[in-house]
This record gives C-alpha cells, sequence and structure tokens, in this order.
C-alpha cells in the first residue's frame, strides 16, 4: 500500500532540477546586483570627490579675491579669517604664502615665518596658475589646491588649501 504523502518517485528528479536552476538563477541574480551596487559606489565617490574639488577650487578662489580686495598689506584680516574657516571638518590646512616661499598667514599660526614645504608647491608655482594634486596626509586621501593671489595684475602670493576627500 502507497502512502497518499510521498512524492511519486517520477517527480523527484523535477523537483531537484528546479531547485538547481533556482539556485543557478539567484546566484546571477545576485553577482549582477552586486556589480550594479558596486558601479554605482564608484559613481557616487568620483562625484563626492570632483564636489570636493569643486568646492575646495571656489575656496582658494574666494580667500585669494578676499585678500586681493583688502587694502594694503592686511595680513592680520586674512589670517584671522583662515583661522576661522580652519574649524570647518574637511579643510585640514590653509595658508597664504609669498612669492619668496614663507608662509606670512595660516591656519595654524604656529607655521607662521617658516618656509613651504609641499611637494606640490614647486610645481603650483612655476606654472603660474592653479593647480590641484592628490595625496595621503595621515592615512586619508587629501587634495591639495594651490592658486595665485593677485595685487596689481602681478602674482603677490599664493593661496594653499589642504582639503580632505572622501575615500575611493
Amino acid at each position: 500500500m502507497a502512502h497518499a504523502s510521498r512524492l511519486p518517485r517520477t517527480w523527484l528528479p523535477a523537483v531537484f532540477i528546479s531547485v538547481i536552476v533556482s539556485a543557478c538563477c539567484a546566484s546571477a541574480l545576485y553577482v549582477l546586483l552586486a556589480q550594479h551596487d558596486r558601479s554605482l559606489v564608484s559613481q557616487r565617490n568620483a562625484a563626492a570627490i570632483m564636489a570636493a574639488e569643486q568646492s575646495a577650487r571656489a575656496m582658494a578662489r574666494t580667500v585669494a579675491w578676499f585678500s586681493e580686495s583688502l587694502p594694503g598689506e592686511s595680513l592680520g584680516t586674512v589670517q584671522q579669517t583662515l583661522e576661522q574657516h580652519a574649524r570647518q571638518a574637511n579643510l585640514l590646512d590653509a595658508a597664504v604664502i609669498t612669492t619668496d616661499n614663507m608662509i606670512v598667514a595660516a591656519s595654524n599660526p604656529a607655521i607662521i615665518g617658516s618656509p613651504m614645504q609641499d611637494a606640490a608647491w614647486p610645481a603650483a608655482r612655476n606654472s603660474q596658475s592653479s593647480s590641484i594634486t592628490h595625496g595621503v596626509d595621515k592615512g586619508g586621501p587629501v587634495m591639495s589646491v594651490i592658486g595665485p593671489c593677485r595685487q596689481d595684475n602681478r602674482i603677490a602670493g599664493w593661496i594653499r588649501l589642504v582639503v580632505a576627500t572622501p575615500p575611493e
């Protein structure tokens, strides 16, 4: 006498094949979704880095324009501004550098009067225009923005900002 609750032996291969096909489809779907997720994360990180770069450029230009608009040698006002903006989470360092390589205003007042020590500094100075370099500082990715500060249509100094960028 056959038990009614058992599946007939002819159905077992069909159930086995359907489980294998379902597992393969689920695996393929998982791989496709994981790849798409990695692509979205990569695009988001690229957009975040680009936004950080644009923000740093705008901040450097603003500080340069602010410095240019001050009458005479108003480094005290520039120094106060740099110290106030240094409290921003992503701004790691800010400095105003003279054409003879001396720091005259900085977010860290202890470095005022010392020469600029940055590998990207000579290239930016020689190019006579803004430059952006990416690097690592204290274990995190950073971007260094160096731009000219002009007075009377000549370069009177340089603005240097070091900004933390999102990890890739």
